[in-house]
């Protein structure tokens, strides 16, 4: 697997030709009454076009604004990928936004995401954040990832994030 970090004109639909978001959700989390509570599901999540050409206008936002985008490859073809913001956030200024983490399903479970979140950590280090802001997909999976990792809930509630994915659960881990 080599790791880097893309540039603006790596950024296209044929980056994306086989990379796989599928994922079955068959668990989730859900903030009941201020309680967080596991429901059962029977949920796939898979991209279409229109959601790759959506990513990769968000990911040409963040290089445009100063953040960063990693990318694990196999075999020359992308199989993971990580965005951090570079706008900080917070009443003191020191969350950068980890806005999207992605490992193709066919290649989960392999340390993608571990390097792909520790190459996001280290640029978030070097621009002086001390905490990463996390709006995690609910699936207990996802959240299971972030928590591995020492993710906890944040602190400090991001507003316009959580408005965005109503859905998410709102994350910090501390730098």
């Amino acid at each position: 697997m080599k790791y880097k970090e893309l540039m603006y004109s790596d950024i296209n639909m044929q980056l994306f030709h086989e990379f796989n978001r599928y994922q079955k959700v068959t668990k989730r989390w859900r903030n009941i009454d201020g309680k967080w509570i596991i429901e059962n599901v029977n949920l796939v999540e898979q991209w279409d076009e229109n959601d790759f050409e959506t990513i990769i206008d968000c990911l040409h936002t963040t290089i445009e604004t100063g953040g960063a985008v990693f990318g694990a490859f196999d075999s020359g073809f992308l199989k993971g990928f990580a965005s951090i913001e570079g706008v900080p956030l917070g009443i003191h200024h020191d969350y950068f936004d980890l806005s999207l983490l992605h490992v193709s399903s066919e290649m989960r479970g392999k340390g993608i995401g571990t390097k792909l979140f520790d190459m996001v950590c280290q640029w978030a280090k070097e621009h002086n954040a001390k905490k990463l802001y996390i709006s995690a997909n609910s699936s207990v999976d996802s959240l299971a990832f972030y928590e591995s990792k020492g993710c906890v809930d944040a602190a400090e509630t991001h507003h316009s994030l959580s408005e965005r994915k109503p859905y998410d659960r709102q994350l910090e881990y501390i730098l």
